[in-house]
């Protein structure tokens, strides 16, 4: 959907913070001192953001890294009892994340690492708690771009919570969708692309709405393809 990169340098000054605000947007509440199975569920969470974060900006390196990364560490993790089903569901998603051979590829990989997390948290009982932030205000680049970055924590922290709440809010982010600004249509040149992208993502506000949770991740997937198309037309890629 979109194969051009022009206006590069401009587009490169319209987002120099995109890799802070998409890595920095959601994380654990602060929950007293760390057990040996919390230090471990850290270092997944941690992992499972890098894969967010590669599947944003379609960064195939990041995407197979922090995949790697989390295979790795599942064969030494202290998981509750009762998880091994869930452990192996995480280990075959980490692993395709490792061998990730294009951005659909990563892309699910890392929604299905977020679901299967979640999962896991209902099945154990476990509600881990994040903090996703407030919706930002006024209609500028940064605004645009952060509150961006915050429909895809909260269908994020929907999958991962599990948090029906989160992925609802999520959803009606995406159906509420507001024009992108001049700043991205003056750059890019193509107000059309970005008019099929912002009603793209209003469908798929429909569908999340209304969704089985087994098919989120498959939404989810679909949302990062949206996005990682965009930072492809601003030449942000791999940021």
């Amino acid at each position: 959907m979109y194969s051009f990169r022009r206006n590069r340098n401009l587009l490169l000054a319209a987002f120099p913070t995109a890799a802070l605000i998409i890595s920095s947007g959601c994380s654990p509440a602060p929950a007293g001192g760390p057990t040996p199975t919390g230090s471990e569920m850290q270092g997944h969470f941690e992992q499972a953001l890098e894969l967010q974060t590669g599947a944003i900006l379609d960064d195939l390196d990041r995407v197979r890294a922090a995949g790697t990364r989390l295979r790795d560490a599942l064969s030494i993790t202290l998981l509750p009892p009762r998880s091994e089903i869930y452990e192996r569901t995480l280990r075959a998603a980490a692993s395709l994340a490792a061998a990730a051979r294009d951005g659909a590829d990563a892309r699910r990989a890392a929604a299905e690492v977020g679901a299967t997390c979640g999962s896991c948290h209902r099945a154990s009982n476990v509600r881990p708690s994040l903090v996703v932030g407030s919706p930002p205000s006024g209609t500028s680049l940064s605004s645009h771009m952060a509150r961006q970055e915050r429909i895809s924590r909260l269908l994020w922290v929907g999958m991962i919570g599990p948090s029906d709440q989160d992925w609802q809010d999520g959803a009606q982010e995406l159906i509420d969708e507001p024009p992108f600004p001049s700043e991205i249509i003056g750059h890019v040149g193509d107000a059309q692309m970005l008019d099929d992208a912002r009603a793209e993502l209003q469908s798929l506000g429909q569908e999340a709405a209304n969704a089985r949770e087994q098919d989120r991740p498959e939404l989810v997937a679909r949302v990062w393809s949206v996005c990682a198309g965009c930072h492809q037309a601003a030449g942000t890629s791999g940021y």
